[in-house]
């Protein structure tokens, strides 16, 4: 019993130092929790008008674009999102907070957000003048965090071991692709945008881990990914001992 209560308590001290050290990642999932479980407790009908006036669509960001920019990225639908976006987030931006420090990082999410929502509404605007997409798009439902996030993942790739860059990059862009398979929307071009954005980010990157703020925690150091190292080292010494020699014959009959 006291050895359990004192790897919960461990467990417990982990926890609380690392989201310490990403408050920016953590105070803000906290926002997008109270406002998605807000529209469990109001009527459908309500959710749906409220959802659709803090929306970065043509008629908002026409009428009042600086609000909806900003509040757009507070809101988010669907049961499920706290978690998911928690796991998200703890995977991808907590890393990047706890070696850029908040600021830095939260300037990569506001990048992606308002930039692709820009350039993702002045198609549409294109589109709708010429008559290319039907005019209901300018009072489509559009928030959410993904624009921002998808930003903050590019930028990571820059956060990364050389060896690793191209593998998450693949990674990131086969992700964006099984969510466009049902057929590519406006959304499915805003995260394309927000992901080159991210990636443009590589001389800034560069230059904030050569000087870290001192709120970084692991400001300076690279991403590390633990499970990766493990399984190359493990591949390494099979091959140095010879007992990778039958998979490589597996691997020339095949």
């Amino acid at each position: 019993m006291r050895r359990r209560s004192a790897q919960l308590k461990r467990i417990q001290e982990r926890t609380a130092s690392w989201v310490r050290s990403a408050p920016g990642t953590y105070t803000y999932l906290f926002a997008l929790a109270v406002t998605s479980w807000s529209l469990r407790g109001v009527d459908p009908h309500l959710a749906d008008a409220l959802i659709r006036s803090q929306s970065t669509n043509l008629d908002n960001l026409t009428d009042r674009p600086l609000q909806v920019l900003v509040a757009s990225a507070f809101w988010t639908s669907g049961p499920d999102i706290p978690l998911r976006l928690l796991v998200r987030f703890t995977l991808v931006m907590a890393p990047v907070e706890r070696r850029l420090g908040t600021r830095r990082t939260l300037a990569v999410f506001a990048a992606g957000h308002v930039f692709a929502t820009l350039l993702v509404a002045a198609g549409l605007s294109y589109g709708v003048q010429h008559r290319l997409i039907s005019v209901s798009v300018a009072h489509a439902s559009d928030v959410g965090v993904s624009y921002g996030f998808v930003a903050v993942a590019g930028a990571m790739t820059w956060l990364l071991a050389t060896r690793w860059r191209l593998l998450w990059v693949a990674a990131l862009a086969v992700s964006l692709s099984v969510s466009a398979s049902a057929g590519v929307t406006f959304t499915d071009v805003g995260h394309l945008v927000s992901l080159v954005i991210g990636l443009a980010t590589a001389p800034l990157i560069k230059r904030w881990l050569a000087n870290p703020p001192a709120g970084a925690v692991l400001g300076g150091q690279q991403v590390s990914l633990a499970w990766l190292h493990r399984l190359n080292r493990r591949r390494s010494g099979r091959a140095a001992d010879g007992t990778a020699e039958p998979s490589a014959a597996l691997a020339r009959r095949h």
